[in-house]
């Protein structure tokens, strides 16, 4: 039990509950820390792709996800 001559303050307020970010919002940020300027989501056309190993990836097949195309060459 205190003392009886100091005064118990009231226990602070909990930390605001972050709120989870959208797919969206994530991107975003993820694009902006490689100093990347993100577009406002629009859908893409159908395309296919084939990688390195020959195999080959179409935008249906990635069912809606964010999708970060990333083209490197070295000549």
């Amino acid at each position: 039990m205190p003392a009886p001559d100091r005064a118990i303050a009231p226990a602070p307020p909990p930390p605001a509950v972050a709120r989870p970010s959208t797919a969206d919002e994530t991107l975003r940020r993820l694009g902006t820390s490689f100093g990347l300027t993100l577009l406002d989501s629009t859908a893409a056309p159908a395309f296919t792709l084939t990688d390195l190993g020959g195999r080959t990836t179409s935008l249906a097949e990635l069912n809606d996800r964010p999708v970060l195309l990333y083209f490197w060459t070295t000549w």
